[in-house]
């Protein structure tokens, strides 16, 4: 064979190769892709926690009821659900006393404690076991080809940033609790995507311009009533009758601890759909005015159908605008806050995990998209900034475990203002957040400027990560 001959032969193989991985990956639902990704990307990051957070992931989530302050029921709901052995996180329990201890493997245990966690065990791996067996087949059947999956966010603290390719090993049944990595073939496009984003986040440059202080304290509005169950309870609310409480993530009101509010605040909420955080914040009775921002029309209708049944009357304080985050601070260049919230688009991880996820990000119409995820985060994140008064804060918060959207955001966001604008900022440190619901969630403690909730099955909590940004000029 002649070499034009050769060449045409290995382009036809070549392109063949890729048809195969083609029609391979499109067999995969969106929710193994994202768990292939998962074992590959988070397993070297957390280590021997992963496999925790990856059946808590798959797990059922764990909630709390946000009481409604304006239900003429309230009293009645508080007994109510403190009868059932919920109780409030902004009061905390009396310490109960210690329970007899046995000896089990080598160690001492509770004898509640230990009937807690097999009862929690036992209910959340009977509850996954038929997602793990479907899912694990579907990684059976692609485990002998290379995935055209792309890593959608750079770790700026990895010493080899071009080896993000994991070798994984071949021939193997993969079980969903096996945390082995396939083999990883990247198009130019994907590779040219991940230089484009490598290069929008800054790795070294600057460190020493951005500044944490310290908080010690951690003021929450009493008039936050959040009950929960407690750790390895796996007990679940009823559905709410009428707008007596309104059940969410109890991490997703740790952004809303954050913003430290006080009386007369004026808020604006970025990516303000659902509604949980925002309902939350309007249940301070603190807020002056809340100002609801969301690109996604249809999400900004489910904040107002959620305001309007839980606060009725008082819904004129609440303002609704169908926007793109990124475009408000030049559409509103007069407007300032005292506190804004970002709660950004994100890989949104327990939620791709779900069959039912109709529009997820690991859908392969939607690699670019996700790829593209830190920037736009980085953008909203720095219009946010841009909207809030000299003394104020932002908090900037996700659902996901990814440092490239979490830490690697908020310094790229501070760095590019740095550069670019008069605007000083500094990071306002949140470790009192975590001494004071240490009993409440697992957090994790590798974050450089926020704090990470890692779900666990005790606590099925999160993910969710917070960062708290003060506006200094």
């Amino acid at each position: 064979m002649n070499d034009i001959g050769t060449a045409n032969y290995m382009l036809y193989s070549y392109f063949l190769h890729q048809t195969e991985q083609f029609q391979t990956s499109k067999k995969l639902g969106p929710e193994v892709r994202a768990l292939q990704f998962f074992d590959r990307y988070y397993s070297p990051i957390f280590g021997k926690q992963w496999p925790s957070i990856r059946i808590a992931l798959l797990s059922r989530p764990k909630y709390c009821a946000l009481v409604n302050n304006l239900s003429r029921s309230r009293d009645d709901i508080i007994a109510d659900l403190s009868s059932l052995g919920a109780y409030d996180i902004n009061r905390p329990k009396k310490k109960a006393p210690k329970k007899k201890k046995v000896k089990k493997d080598g160690y001492e245990k509770d004898n509640e404690i230990e009937s807690h966690e097999e009862a929690a065990l036992n209910e959340q791996t009977s509850e996954i076991s038929e997602r793990r067996n479907d899912m694990d087949s579907s990684l059976s059947e692609d485990n002998t080809h290379s995935d055209t999956e792309e890593r959608d966010d750079v770790d700026i603290h990895s010493d080899s940033e071009d080896e993000d390719i994991y070798s994984g090993r071949v021939g193997q049944v993969i079980n969903m609790h096996d945390f082995i990595p396939p083999a990883k073939v990247y198009t130019q496009d994907e590779l040219t995507l991940q230089t484009q984003q490598e290069q929008s986040l800054p790795v070294e440059d600057g460190e020493e311009v951005i500044q944490i202080i310290p908080r010690r304290d951690l003021k929450i509005p009493p008039e936050l009533r959040v009950h929960i169950f407690p750790k390895r309870n796996v007990s679940t609310f009823k559905k709410p009758v009428g707008a007596g409480y309104y059940l969410m993530d109890a991490a997703s009101l740790l952004p809303v601890f954050a913003l430290s509010l006080t009386s007369n605040c004026r808020v604006l909420d970025l990516c303000s759909g659902p509604g949980g955080k925002a309902l939350a914040m309007m249940q301070t009775m603190n807020i002056e005015q809340l100002t609801c921002v969301d690109i996604s029309l249809s999400r900004l209708r489910r904040v107002r159908s959620v305001m309007d049944r839980y606060l009725g009357g008082v819904g004129h304080i609440i303002d609704y605008h169908h926007m793109n985050g990124i475009r408000w601070v030049a559409a509103n260049p007069d407007v300032i806050y005292d506190r804004v919230l970002v709660d950004v688009p994100c890989t949104t991880d327990r939620h791709v995990l779900s069959p039912d996820e109709e529009d997820s990000i690991f859908k392969p119409a939607r690699t670019k998209e996700r790829l593209q995820l830190p920037k736009l985060q980085q953008e909203l994140l720095k219009s946010g900034m841009q909207c809030c008064k000299p003394g104020g804060a932002v908090v900037y918060s996700t659902c996901t475990l990814s440092p490239g959207q979490n830490d690697q955001v908020v310094y790229a966001a501070i760095m590019d203002l740095h550069h670019n604008s008069e605007m000083q900022f500094v990071i306002e440190d949140l470790s009192c957040l975590v001494d004071a619901f240490r009993n409440v969630y697992y957090f994790d403690n590798h974050c450089k400027y926020g704090q990470l909730v890692l779900p666990h099955l005790a606590a099925n909590f999160g993910p969710m990560y917070i960062a708290k940004i003060r506006r200094l000029n």
